[in-house]
């Protein structure tokens, strides 16, 4: 005999009834205690991973604030050097995050840039200086437009008001005179 038969002819029986109203209310009561152990597992994994991400961070600042330091102690280093890859992967991952500590960091890291800027060109806006600091980074146009939400075609045209005030030739490639500052 089937289970669906089985059913059929023993559903006007009122014992089957209450069987069966027993069984359901245990089924329900399995699956909220296991949507409770489900939950109380995704709040663990949850809280492990909070950590596991807090010790990241926690790790990756300190190396980062101990970089810092270095430079600090060090009298004959102006500021880092372009090729620290640590440093630079730090700033580029802000960048593509569209963080705001992008450029905190990016003038933590490279104190004089800015100031350096606005020597050429006292009139220079604190965003060219920004857009400057992401192309000091190396990102190229594409990169740029994808992080400022941008067209590239708007990309262009900022280089070439950022060259224009700063007095940058035509010639000059303007990530090579930017990595010079």
């Amino acid at each position: 005999m089937s289970k669906e038969n089985f059913i059929n002819e023993n559903k006007q029986s009122p014992y089957f009834c209450e069987e069966m109203n027993k069984v359901c209310s245990k089924l329900e009561g399995i699956d909220v205690e296991k949507e409770y152990i489900n939950n109380k597992a995704d709040r663990d994994y949850n809280r492990f991973s909070l950590k596991y991400l807090f010790d990241y961070l926690q790790n990756k600042f300190s190396t980062i604030f101990s970089k810092f330091k270095k430079r600090e102690s060090n009298k004959n280093s102006n500021s880092f050097s372009i090729t620290d890859p640590e440093l630079i992967l730090y700033l580029t991952e802000l960048a593509y995050k569209n963080d705001k500590m992008f450029f905190i960091s990016f003038l933590k890291i490279f104190p004089e840039f800015s100031s350096k800027l606005t020597k050429i060109n006292p009139s220079i806006k604190s965003t060219d200086v920004e857009f400057c600091a992401l192309l000091k980074l190396n990102l190229n146009t594409k990169e740029i437009a994808r992080i400022r939400k941008l067209s590239v075609r708007a990309v262009e045209a900022k280089k070439y008001r950022i060259r224009k005030k700063l007095g940058i030739s035509t010639k000059d490639c303007m990530y090579n005179w930017i990595n010079k500052i």
